[in-house]
């Protein structure tokens, strides 16, 4: 057999065995630069501004008083109890302040790691199905994608709970698609107890499950016994309870009304009642389609006309790896859309889940003329429109 000069070059100065040595030492320092980049894009502008209104001040104003009165279980803000959201996100905010000591590090810091947490999981995951260079495709269209960026440098509670629902579909999906562990199984349910105790919707990750189990009766991902489901549903029982159970009990059998109108609060008209006959942000049921999703899930939405015909040979091929995934944003946009009470900021937990989907398209996609056509124009006349609307303000035109 003959060898090349490059292949004799290579062999005269590195033994065989010691290749696949160097591969995996480039490998890992890539993957370990690309996150360290990651991590650099996502932290611009942290510690740079006060918190914004309208939601941030109150959360800031929450875990401030968290350490002002060591008062943590029922979240307060000026004196009053704070009865919207359960008290995980204020938490995470005030250990953020505590740490840092000062409100303008401190406060952004729960996004800052939640959308850190959110690229590992989603680049993690997409290395072990489709390989690193994918994962790396993958995980820069996560950085790329609109909404995902700018919740990512908001202090909101939603990239919190876009964590948490990552990590639950992440468990799910590494379970039926790679290797069975029950430990993923487990994570899942448990991540998805933490994401309820963040915002009453932590269990989005169960949209997966219909998909899931229409493959496991083709015989193609692997799935759990009935027992597993039990034990996995106990989980999140029991994460849930770590905090409503102390909760109840001191409101119920305390003297103080306010919390007992917390309890109620927070149990009934923040999530049944609130998605069922919301009170405000109302909007039409075609809402996400029209007005959110066109802007939200950019630059991939450019890519659908191509992607529509990649998704439905893959449905054909019977791959659950792209199918589970979509069918399960399908399901969240379904879920939100139902409610009359609708903000764009809910349908944050579909990214992750859009990106694994798109994926192994995204190799393809980067050759198709027409796409990177529309990509030119589309970054033209955002850039023109921006431009435009602050010369404008700057002369005063509104």
């Amino acid at each position: 057999m003959k060898h090349t000069g490059n292949q004799r070059k290579v062999n005269s100065f590195m033994p065989f065995s010691l290749l696949p040595i160097t591969v995996v030492r480039h490998t890992r320092f890539f993957w370990c630069l690309f996150f360290l980049g990651g991590f650099v894009i996502l932290a611009i502008g942290l510690g740079l501004r006060d918190p914004w209104p309208a939601d941030e001040p109150r959360f800031a104003l929450n875990a401030l008083e968290m350490l002002k009165t060591g008062q943590f279980w029922f979240p307060h803000r000026a004196g009053e109890i704070y009865p919207d959201k359960p008290p995980v996100f204020m938490w995470a905010m005030a250990i953020g302040i505590a740490l840092t000591g000062s409100v303008r590090w401190g406060f952004m810091l729960p996004s800052l790691l939640a959308a850190f947490g959110t690229l590992f999981l989603v680049a993690d995951l997409t290395k072990r199905l489709y390989g690193i260079r994918i994962a790396l495709l993958a995980g820069v269209a996560l950085l790329s994608t609109f909404q995902f960026a700018l919740q990512a440098r908001t202090a909101q509670i939603d990239m919190s709970l876009t964590f948490f629902t990552t990590l639950g579909a992440y468990g799910f999906l590494r379970y039926s698609l790679i290797d069975a562990k029950n430990i993923w199984w487990y994570v899942s349910w448990i991540a998805m107890g933490i994401g309820i105790l963040t915002k009453g919707v932590g269990f989005l990750p169960l949209a997966l499950i219909p998909g899931w189990i229409l493959f496991y009766k083709q015989g193609v991902v692997h799935h759990p016994a009935w027992k597993q489901y039990i034990k996995g549903f106990s989980l999140l029982i029991l994460t849930v309870s770590l905090w409503v159970v102390p909760m109840v009990l001191i409101a119920t059998f305390g003297d103080d009304s306010s919390l007992t109108a917390y309890r109620d609060n927070i149990l009934f008209k923040q999530t049944g009642e609130r998605y069922a006959n919301s009170w405000h942000h109302l909007n039409p049921w075609y809402y996400y389609l029209a007005s959110v999703i066109p802007w939200a899930w950019l630059p991939l939405i450019l890519a659908f006309p191509w992607l529509i015909k990649h998704w439905q040979r893959r449905l054909r091929r019977r791959d659950a790896k792209i199918w589970m995934p979509l069918s399960a944003i399908l399901l969240i946009l379904l879920f939100f859309s139902l409610s009359p009470g609708k903000r764009g900021v809910y349908i944050l937990p579909t990214i992750p889940l859009l990106i694994w989907a798109v994926a192994p398209s995204i190799p393809g996609l980067l050759q198709q003329k027409g796409l990177n056509y529309l990509a030119t124009f589309t970054i033209i006349a955002i850039s023109g429109t921006l431009l435009t609307a602050g010369v404008l303000g700057g002369y005063g035109v509104s």
